[in-house]
């Protein structure tokens, strides 16, 4: 029996996950859910957008760095092909457990990581985080991220520099697909 066609609007029945990060990976994320069972739908209300300078400085970048730390997926997507190939000897470390294992799968390298939790904090109480002094860290980020990192980093004796790879920018949201869902919700609750 041939498959039917999945409609383009998930069923109004179904409680409805809105994956509100950048379109590719709410793309890939959703695919990963519907195969679970679980309706998502990506609707992201911003994206991210390469930055082209960034990108071209970035290998100059990172052969003069001891650490390169990865803040996001988005990150490893725009700068790790800017690298491959590259014989780097920095060590890589990221935020998050999902992410080190992204950049550990494309770079066959270890990837420092917090085993708990996925933020800054958590990284930065990692024992090879704390004695950093004359060491140079390149923290890989979009247009204005956090700056609590980078200044951890430098107190404790780093030299720290950035590679903003990628900025936000708005995406056209369908603000009337959002409403219909939400008052679906209201109706069935």
């Amino acid at each position: 029996m041939p498959a039917t066609p999945r409609p383009t609007l998930l069923p109004t029945l179904l409680p409805t996950l809105l994956l509100v990060r950048p379109q590719a990976q709410a793309a890939q994320q959703a695919q990963r859910l519907a195969a679970a069972g679980i309706a998502a739908l990506p609707f992201c209300i911003e994206d991210t957008v390469a930055d082209d300078a960034a990108l071209s400085a970035l290998p100059q970048q990172a052969e003069a760095a001891d650490w390169l730390v990865f803040v996001s997926p988005s990150c490893i997507d725009l700068a790790w092909p800017q690298l491959a190939g590259l014989p780097l000897a920095a060590r890589l470390a990221c935020v998050g457990r999902a992410s080190a294992d992204k950049l550990a799968a494309l770079s066959g390298r270890a990837v420092l990581h917090p085993p708990q939790g996925n933020d800054s904090d958590a990284l930065l109480a990692l024992p090879p985080l704390q004695q950093l002094a004359g060491q140079t860290v390149l923290i890989v980020r979009g247009d204005g991220g956090r700056p609590q990192l980078g200044e951890t980093l430098a107190r404790r004796g780093a030299r720290v520099h950035y590679a903003e790879v990628y900025r936000r920018v708005p995406v056209a949201t369908d603000w009337a697909l959002f409403d219909r869902l939400a008052a679906d919700r209201r109706r069935r609750c």
